[in-house]
């Protein structure tokens, strides 16, 4: 007997909330590097020889990491989309008895809890003056960030109801 799929909603929650700070907080630097790096070109300049163009340098190495950087906005949502599917799957094929559905619903409540504390701080941190516009580019993340306890309730909810669709009831699995 597999007990698995309890904790995968705590991952969501915790993963979540790291993978989309973290990666708007590159995106912020990233960003900040490129347009301090640009605004020091003529300075930067005045040190090469007039065969260097340091503003296409710029534009080719840091410029293009910037670029690159941009597609987090995507990679955000596909993750945590990726992973609430995943915790979907695993709770279809995970095989359980029935009493463990009771410890599953009380393991939703205490995860949809805490999601609120995680969604307040995020809040909270995606309203700092210096990195609110990175923040509200992540449309997707932030808006799943933002209604987190609702994701949370919704992906426990369907857990459980898969969980309860593949009960081991004793026979013969499908």
């Amino acid at each position: 007997m597999k007990k698995a799929g309890f904790m995968d909603i705590f991952l969501f929650i915790i993963i979540a909330f790291i993978v989309v700070v973290v990666l708007v907080l590159f995106k912020f630097a990233s960003s900040t590097i490129n347009t301090e790096m640009l605004a020091q070109a003529a300075n930067m300049q005045a040190q090469f020889s007039n065969t260097t163009n340091v503003t296409a340098i710029i534009e080719n190495t840091i410029g293009k990491v910037d670029e690159a950087f941009n597609h987090f906005k995507w990679i955000t949502i596909f993750f945590i989309f990726g992973f609430a599917l995943s915790i979907l799957i695993s709770a279809f094929l995970v095989r359980t008895h029935p009493a463990y559905f009771i410890a599953y619903a009380m393991m939703v409540v205490i995860a949809i809890i805490i999601s609120v504390y995680l969604s307040n701080s995020y809040e909270t941190l995606s309203q700092t003056p210096v990195l609110a516009s990175t923040f509200f580019s992540f449309t997707g993340a932030n808006y799943i960030m933002l209604y987190l306890p609702l994701w949370v309730t919704v992906i426990g909810l369907l857990a459980g109801i898969l969980m309860y669709i593949s009960l081991d009831w004793g026979g013969i699995y499908r």
